[in-house]
């Protein structure tokens, strides 16, 4: 064969052995083995979305607590959190119902233990109209709460107790409200409302 006759065949060739072509050959395998998406600039892959953590709460200076400014912020205006007749799930920290129900959590707190405090929130879950918190309280500069100010201060003291809170929340349909709370518990708490409300057990934890 003429070597003026070759280059059809190589270009064909170098066209067929292309990296594009090659993925595009690869079908559905190539998609099921694709590796899992990079967070940008780390190298490192993607993280779900976590509620736990020292919520982003501001002490100013007259002892209170108020949340930043969410209109000011260069995020997406927050969005409600979608609701389904099954779904209970993490709380993310850019909707605005999170903020709600820590406010509504910490204002029940704030009058049990009589100090301001915000939340190093462990499990914060909602879904079809109830939310559960559970959270260390902690002084508005983020430090550990002081319990001997606290009305708990002898079961602190006699450790009785432990540093966490739990809050069982409503809304029915005026807002958000309190129905039960434990402060200190030593044990899973939440069963008993579990169990006294027939409430599934995804609002409390991942099934």
């Amino acid at each position: 064969m003429k070597p003026a006759r070759l280059i059809p065949y190589l270009m064909v060739a170098s066209l067929l052995l292309s990296p594009s072509v090659l993925q595009a050959q690869g079908g559905l395998d190539s998609i099921l083995t694709a590796p899992a998406p990079m967070a940008p600039a780390t190298g490192q892959p993607l993280a779900p979305p976590r509620s736990g953590g020292l919520d982003d709460i501001i002490a100013p200076p007259d002892g209170g607590t108020r949340t930043p400014d969410l209109s000011a912020s260069p995020q997406p205006a927050p969005e409600p959190m979608p609701r389904s007749a099954s779904v209970f799930d993490d709380v993310p920290r850019h909707l605005r119902l999170r903020r709600d129900l820590l406010e509504t959590a910490r204002a029940r707190m704030r009058v049990k233990l009589g100090l301001p405090l915000v939340f190093e929130v462990e499990t914060l879950r909602s879904g079809q109209d109830w939310a559960f918190l559970m959270a260390t309280p902690r002084a508005t500069d983020g430090t550990a709460l002081d319990w001997s100010l606290t009305p708990y201060a002898r079961y602190w003291q006699a450790d009785a107790m432990s540093d966490v809170v739990m809050v069982l929340m409503h809304n029915d349909g005026a807002g958000w409200r309190v129905v039960d709370d434990v402060v200190g518990p030593t044990d899973v708490y939440w069963i008993t409302w579990m169990q006294d409300l027939s409430l599934p057990s995804a609002l409390f934890h991942l099934d």
